[in-house]
Protein backbone atom coordinates (compact mmCIF):
# COMPACT_ATOMS: atom_id res chain seq x y z
CA UNK A 1 0.00 0.00 0.00
CA UNK A 2 1.29 3.59 -1.03
CA UNK A 3 0.84 6.84 0.05
CA UNK A 4 0.75 10.40 -2.17
CA UNK A 5 1.72 13.35 -0.48
CA UNK A 6 1.46 16.25 -2.82
CA UNK A 7 4.55 19.04 -1.96
CA UNK A 8 4.35 21.66 -4.16
CA UNK A 9 4.94 20.76 -7.64
CA UNK A 10 6.33 17.64 -6.21
CA UNK A 11 4.48 14.41 -5.18
CA UNK A 12 6.28 11.76 -2.38
CA UNK A 13 5.21 8.38 -1.97
CA UNK A 14 5.51 6.70 1.51
CA UNK A 15 5.31 3.15 1.08
CA UNK A 16 3.82 1.18 3.86
CA UNK A 17 6.15 -2.03 4.85
CA UNK A 18 2.88 -3.28 7.05
CA UNK A 19 4.55 -7.30 5.48
CA UNK A 20 7.86 -6.50 7.21
CA UNK A 21 7.39 -4.21 9.94
CA UNK A 22 4.75 -3.70 12.74
CA UNK A 23 3.62 -0.37 13.64
CA UNK A 24 2.16 0.44 16.74
CA UNK A 25 -1.72 2.17 15.92
CA UNK A 26 -4.17 3.69 17.85
CA UNK A 27 -7.46 0.70 17.08
CA UNK A 28 -11.25 1.24 17.64
CA UNK A 29 -12.96 -1.97 18.68
CA UNK A 30 -14.03 -2.22 14.42
CA UNK A 31 -10.15 -1.76 13.57
CA UNK A 32 -9.09 -4.46 16.13
CA UNK A 33 -7.45 -7.65 14.42
CA UNK A 34 -7.28 -11.01 15.53
CA UNK A 35 -4.60 -13.78 15.36
CA UNK A 36 -5.35 -16.89 16.84
CA UNK A 37 -1.91 -18.88 17.11
CA UNK A 38 -2.32 -22.40 17.37
CA UNK A 39 0.31 -23.67 19.28
CA UNK A 40 1.51 -26.36 22.06
CA UNK A 41 4.31 -26.65 24.62
CA UNK A 42 5.25 -29.92 23.38
CA UNK A 43 6.43 -28.56 19.46
CA UNK A 44 9.88 -27.97 19.13
CA UNK A 45 9.29 -24.96 16.88
CA UNK A 46 6.60 -23.49 18.65
CA UNK A 47 8.42 -20.84 20.97
CA UNK A 48 9.49 -18.89 18.27
CA UNK A 49 5.99 -18.45 17.19
CA UNK A 50 4.85 -17.46 20.66
CA UNK A 51 7.50 -14.96 21.05
CA UNK A 52 6.07 -13.65 17.74
CA UNK A 53 2.98 -13.37 19.28
CA UNK A 54 4.23 -11.26 22.38
CA UNK A 55 6.48 -8.94 20.08
CA UNK A 56 3.13 -8.07 17.91
CA UNK A 57 1.34 -7.78 21.27
CA UNK A 58 3.90 -5.15 22.50
CA UNK A 59 4.28 -3.13 19.49
CA UNK A 60 0.72 -2.89 17.96
CA UNK A 61 -2.59 -1.81 19.78
CA UNK A 62 -4.77 -2.95 16.71
CA UNK A 63 -4.01 -6.29 16.51
CA UNK A 64 -4.48 -8.93 19.52
CA UNK A 65 -2.69 -12.78 19.37
CA UNK A 66 -4.75 -15.14 21.06
CA UNK A 67 -2.84 -18.61 21.83
CA UNK A 68 -4.45 -21.56 21.68
CA UNK A 69 -2.76 -24.97 22.91
CA UNK A 70 -4.07 -27.49 21.08
CA UNK A 71 -3.41 -30.94 22.77
CA UNK A 72 -2.32 -33.77 19.90
CA UNK A 73 1.61 -32.93 20.46
CA UNK A 74 1.00 -34.18 24.81
CA UNK A 75 0.95 -37.92 23.16
CA UNK A 76 4.15 -37.27 21.59
CA UNK A 77 6.88 -39.71 23.21
CA UNK A 78 9.98 -38.25 22.44
CA UNK A 79 13.21 -40.66 23.26
CA UNK A 80 14.42 -40.70 26.55
CA UNK A 81 12.49 -37.08 27.47
CA UNK A 82 9.14 -38.94 27.66
CA UNK A 83 5.91 -36.98 26.77
CA UNK A 84 4.67 -33.52 27.87
CA UNK A 85 1.07 -32.82 28.85
CA UNK A 86 0.67 -28.75 28.23
CA UNK A 87 -0.54 -27.19 31.17
CA UNK A 88 -2.99 -25.01 28.97
CA UNK A 89 -4.06 -27.71 25.71
CA UNK A 90 -7.32 -28.39 25.91
CA UNK A 91 -9.14 -30.57 23.13
CA UNK A 92 -11.61 -28.16 22.17
CA UNK A 93 -8.87 -25.58 21.00
CA UNK A 94 -7.50 -28.47 18.66
CA UNK A 95 -11.19 -29.08 17.27
CA UNK A 96 -11.00 -25.25 16.76
CA UNK A 97 -8.03 -25.65 14.46
CA UNK A 98 -9.40 -28.65 12.73
CA UNK A 99 -12.40 -26.55 11.96
CA UNK A 100 -10.04 -23.85 10.42
CA UNK A 101 -9.09 -26.89 7.63
CA UNK A 102 -12.04 -25.47 5.07
CA UNK A 103 -12.17 -23.28 2.39
CA UNK A 104 -13.12 -20.64 3.55
CA UNK A 105 -9.86 -20.22 5.02
CA UNK A 106 -6.94 -19.15 2.54
CA UNK A 107 -3.53 -20.13 2.72
CA UNK A 108 -0.63 -17.32 2.01
CA UNK A 109 2.32 -19.34 1.98
CA UNK A 110 3.08 -22.96 1.24
CA UNK A 111 1.58 -24.54 4.28
CA UNK A 112 -1.75 -25.54 4.34
CA UNK A 113 -4.00 -28.33 6.58
CA UNK A 114 -3.63 -28.51 10.48
CA UNK A 115 -0.43 -27.98 11.77
CA UNK A 116 1.67 -26.22 14.20
CA UNK A 117 2.37 -23.55 14.71
CA UNK A 118 -0.38 -22.44 12.68
CA UNK A 119 -1.55 -18.86 12.94
CA UNK A 120 -5.49 -18.00 11.33
CA UNK A 121 -5.89 -14.15 11.17
CA UNK A 122 -9.74 -13.02 11.12
CA UNK A 123 -10.79 -16.22 10.53
CA UNK A 124 -9.66 -15.71 7.15
CA UNK A 125 -5.87 -16.53 6.36
CA UNK A 126 -3.71 -19.01 7.30
CA UNK A 127 0.40 -18.86 7.90
CA UNK A 128 2.64 -20.11 9.38
CA UNK A 129 3.26 -18.41 12.79
CA UNK A 130 6.62 -18.12 13.44
CA UNK A 131 6.72 -16.37 9.62
CA UNK A 132 6.45 -12.49 10.95
CA UNK A 133 6.85 -11.64 7.03
CA UNK A 134 3.46 -14.00 6.33
CA UNK A 135 2.03 -12.67 8.91
CA UNK A 136 2.52 -8.95 8.20
CA UNK A 137 0.95 -9.79 4.70
CA UNK A 138 -2.14 -11.60 6.23
CA UNK A 139 -2.77 -8.60 8.54
CA UNK A 140 -2.00 -5.97 5.70
CA UNK A 141 -4.95 -7.37 3.30
CA UNK A 142 -7.67 -8.11 6.32
CA UNK A 143 -9.87 -5.63 6.01
CA UNK A 144 -11.54 -3.65 8.98
CA UNK A 145 -14.26 -6.37 10.81
CA UNK A 146 -17.57 -5.15 9.62
CA UNK A 147 -19.74 -5.92 12.98
CA UNK A 148 -19.84 -3.23 16.26
CA UNK A 149 -18.79 -4.83 19.26
CA UNK A 150 -19.09 -2.50 22.66
CA UNK A 151 -18.27 -3.87 25.10
CA UNK A 152 -18.66 -1.99 29.02
CA UNK A 153 -17.83 -2.99 32.65
CA UNK A 154 -18.61 -1.95 35.94
CA UNK A 155 -17.89 -3.78 38.91
CA UNK A 156 -18.78 -7.47 38.57
CA UNK A 157 -20.60 -7.16 35.70
CA UNK A 158 -20.09 -7.35 31.81
CA UNK A 159 -22.55 -6.08 29.12
CA UNK A 160 -21.89 -6.45 25.17
CA UNK A 161 -23.50 -4.51 22.29
CA UNK A 162 -23.54 -6.39 19.06
CA UNK A 163 -24.89 -4.41 16.01
CA UNK A 164 -24.59 -4.47 12.12
CA UNK A 165 -25.16 -6.71 9.35
CA UNK A 166 -24.57 -10.16 10.90
CA UNK A 167 -25.00 -13.58 9.41
CA UNK A 168 -28.55 -15.12 10.93
CA UNK A 169 -27.47 -16.83 14.33
CA UNK A 170 -23.95 -15.53 14.70
CA UNK A 171 -22.49 -16.38 17.78
CA UNK A 172 -20.95 -14.14 20.35
CA UNK A 173 -18.17 -15.87 22.44
CA UNK A 174 -16.23 -14.50 25.67
CA UNK A 175 -12.42 -14.98 25.76
CA UNK A 176 -10.34 -15.31 28.64
CA UNK A 177 -6.65 -15.37 28.61
CA UNK A 178 -3.52 -14.92 30.62
CA UNK A 179 -1.20 -12.16 29.32
CA UNK A 180 1.50 -13.71 30.13
CA UNK A 181 3.02 -17.30 31.64
CA UNK A 182 6.02 -18.87 32.30
CA UNK A 183 6.46 -23.10 32.40
CA UNK A 184 9.25 -25.33 33.01
CA UNK A 185 8.82 -27.73 31.00
CA UNK A 186 10.08 -31.39 32.45
CA UNK A 187 9.13 -33.98 29.15
CA UNK A 188 8.85 -34.16 25.10
CA UNK A 189 10.97 -31.86 22.24
CA UNK A 190 11.14 -28.68 24.77
CA UNK A 191 12.54 -30.66 27.41
CA UNK A 192 14.41 -28.42 30.10
CA UNK A 193 13.32 -25.57 28.75
CA UNK A 194 11.30 -22.70 30.43
CA UNK A 195 8.15 -22.10 28.10
CA UNK A 196 6.96 -18.18 27.79
CA UNK A 197 3.91 -17.55 26.43
CA UNK A 198 1.08 -14.62 25.57
CA UNK A 199 -2.42 -14.28 25.75
CA UNK A 200 -2.93 -17.69 26.74
CA UNK A 201 -6.44 -18.68 26.40
CA UNK A 202 -8.02 -20.36 29.73
CA UNK A 203 -11.91 -20.16 28.19
CA UNK A 204 -14.26 -19.42 25.49
CA UNK A 205 -17.75 -19.13 26.69
CA UNK A 206 -20.85 -19.10 23.97
CA UNK A 207 -22.62 -16.16 25.17
CA UNK A 208 -25.49 -16.54 22.86
CA UNK A 209 -26.27 -16.00 19.45
CA UNK A 210 -27.42 -12.74 17.39
CA UNK A 211 -29.65 -11.92 14.73
CA UNK A 212 -29.14 -9.88 11.72
CA UNK A 213 -30.18 -7.02 13.75
CA UNK A 214 -27.90 -7.49 16.58
CA UNK A 215 -27.98 -8.37 20.01
CA UNK A 216 -26.78 -7.72 23.90
CA UNK A 217 -25.86 -9.65 27.11
CA UNK A 218 -25.18 -9.02 30.00
CA UNK A 219 -23.32 -11.60 32.57
CA UNK A 220 -21.45 -11.25 35.92
CA UNK A 221 -17.45 -11.13 35.57
CA UNK A 222 -14.66 -11.52 37.25
CA UNK A 223 -11.34 -10.76 36.24
CA UNK A 224 -8.13 -12.14 37.94
CA UNK A 225 -4.96 -10.12 38.11
CA UNK A 226 -3.00 -10.70 35.17
CA UNK A 227 -6.04 -11.83 32.91
CA UNK A 228 -7.63 -10.20 29.40
CA UNK A 229 -10.94 -10.64 27.62
CA UNK A 230 -12.00 -10.41 24.47
CA UNK A 231 -15.27 -10.82 22.29
CA UNK A 232 -15.47 -12.57 19.31
CA UNK A 233 -18.37 -12.42 16.90
CA UNK A 234 -19.09 -15.63 14.36
CA UNK A 235 -20.55 -17.38 12.23
CA UNK A 236 -21.59 -20.83 13.72
CA UNK A 237 -19.68 -22.47 10.56
CA UNK A 238 -16.59 -20.42 12.38
CA UNK A 239 -16.01 -18.22 8.90
CA UNK A 240 -14.50 -14.94 9.08
CA UNK A 241 -14.52 -12.96 12.22
CA UNK A 242 -17.27 -10.75 11.85
CA UNK A 243 -16.80 -7.98 15.06
CA UNK A 244 -14.25 -8.08 17.96
CA UNK A 245 -13.56 -6.14 21.21
CA UNK A 246 -11.25 -5.73 24.28
CA UNK A 247 -12.98 -6.23 27.30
Amino acid sequence: MATVIQTGSKKMIIMSLLCLTFTSLNASASDLKIIELFTSQGCYSCPAADELIGKIDRERNDVLGLEFHVDYWNLLHYGSAGTWEDPYSKPEYTFRQRKYNNPNVTAIDQYTGVYTPQAVINGRYGVLGSDPKAIGRGLAISESLPVSVAVERKDKQLSVSVAGETDSGAQVYLVKYLKETETHVTGGENNAKTMKNYNVVTDMQLLGSVQREGGRFQLNFDQADGEGCVVLVQPESQSAILGAALC
